[in-house]
């Protein structure tokens, strides 16, 4: 899967649950932990979220 798509995924679980496990995320966009920690990266810069031990915590508008 492409990155734009990741992250648009990533996007939608964190609107339905407030935080999302990195293994969860792995399963879900079948990638490594690795892709998915820069797409991480990238959410948290445009402050869609914040990377906690393990996963993704929603940001609070």
């Amino acid at each position: 899967m492409k990155a734009p798509l990741r992250i648009r995924r990533i996007r939608e679980l964190l609107q339905a649950q407030e935080l999302v496990d990195l293994q969860t995320l792995c399963e879900e966009l079948g990638t490594s932990e690795w892709s998915v920690r820069r797409d991480l990266a990238e959410l948290e810069r445009a402050g869609v979220g914040k990377r906690v031990h393990g996963g993704v915590l929603a940001a609070v508008p």
